[in-house]
């Protein structure tokens, strides 16, 4: 009778465990089925690709409720890669299979619709890349396929795929010490500075003239801190009014041509002196304005070195000429501030690029 009972108690345990055991596959079974891993894989995705959907719920469920993606954890992946363009990465690729997953990202992520290539790639690169001038980098490109994509991009952000004076516009007097004249952008020829000081006799080559006066403030910081190291920096050009700057430019005309005098002098209205921003430095020594003279006097040296720290640039440098336009000009020097300065001695900017870059913006 033991026995029997016995028996019976195996029996029932045996049972149990069969049913727990079927219980506990069933629980298995309806777990995987409803898995994420597994509905993914129904729908296409490897092992590989599920790994990298699974570090993000919006992933996952953007994958569960759409067919399969060949690229989606390929894009996911990327740096840059934003859930919200995602369409947009897709769609991009089904019609560039050939273009590489980071450079769609890229494009897409900055809007840039441009018909891709590697040199479009290499100008969204550069530094100073700005979108809205890609096709004049590539337009530029075009006609001078020998440059590099560094030189193209410093050309059309100087805008000298402009001819000179053929695509001017006004400039914008509201900048303050950014204003930018040159021979793409005009003050107006009732055009004033509202802020003149005449400077002191002391300071002046020959005659006092006017000058901004925070440049004043400035200038006279730079000849003190100069004349502690036995150095004499004068004022010997200033503002000129739009008037004054019609007859210089009309007497170097009439001497030597347009073609030549517009090599070394702004026609009216063209001029920064206009806004009284620009000063042509001299020295008790030098007797005008020659690169001869001031260009290899120790109070240039010096202010290559230091004249950024006062707010001041280098206006035309040498190797430059057919960015501004302008033979160098070793005393023509211009107030942009500190700031501005500092950024165009840094990184060995002129005014041009500086302006369209960080100023203008577009």
């Amino acid at each position: 009778m033991k026995q029997k009972k016995k028996k019976m108690n195996i029996k029932v345990t045996i049972t149990f465990l069969c049913i727990l055991l079927l219980m506990f596959g069933i629980y298995f079974i309806m777990k995987t089925i409803n898995s994420n891993e597994y509905k993914l894989k129904k729908i296409g995705y490897s092992t590989k690709e599920i790994s990298v959907i699974n570090t993000n719920d919006s992933y996952i469920e953007y994958a569960l409720n759409n067919k399969y993606q060949e690229k989606l954890a390929d894009f996911i992946k990327t740096n840059d890669f934003k859930l919200e363009f995602l369409d947009s990465y897709l769609k991009y690729y089904n019609e560039h299979k050939n273009v590489p997953i980071n450079d769609i990202v890229y494009l897409v992520n900055n809007d840039i619709t441009y018909e891709y290539s590697t040199s479009l790639m290499e100008f969204t690169k550069d530094k100073y890349f700005l979108k809205t001038r890609i096709e004049r980098y590539l337009n530029y490109q075009k006609n001078h396929n020998e440059l590099s994509i560094r030189e193209i991009v410093k050309r059309v952000n100087s805008d000298i795929d402009y001819d000179f004076y053929t695509n001017d516009v006004d400039s914008d007097t509201s900048l303050g010490f950014l204003i930018i004249a040159n021979k793409h952008y005009k003050l107006s020829s009732n055009y004033t500075p509202s802020d003149l000081i005449t400077i002191e006799g002391k300071y002046a080559k020959y005659s006092q003239g006017q000058v901004n006066s925070t440049v004043y403030e400035e200038y006279k910081k730079m000849y003190n801190d100069m004349k502690n190291e036995g150095l004499t920096l004068l004022i010997q050009s200033p503002y000129r009014s739009y008037n004054t700057q019609y007859s210089i430019y009309n007497s170097y005309v009439a001497k030597d041509g347009k073609a030549n005098a517009d090599t070394y002098s702004a026609r009216p209205g063209y001029s920064e002196h206009q806004t009284g921003l620009a000063i042509d430095f001299a020295t008790p020594s030098t007797t005008g304005l020659s690169n001869e003279e001031f260009g290899n006097t120790e109070e240039f040296k010096w202010l290559k070195d230091n004249a950024h720290k006062y707010g001041f640039i280098l206006r035309y440098k040498q190797g430059e000429e057919y960015i501004t336009g302008y033979m160098y000009e070793s005393w023509h020097f211009r107030y942009v501030g500190v700031d501005a300065a500092t950024t165009i001695y840094n990184e060995g900017l002129n005014y041009e690029e500086y302006f369209t870059y960080y100023v203008l913006k577009k």
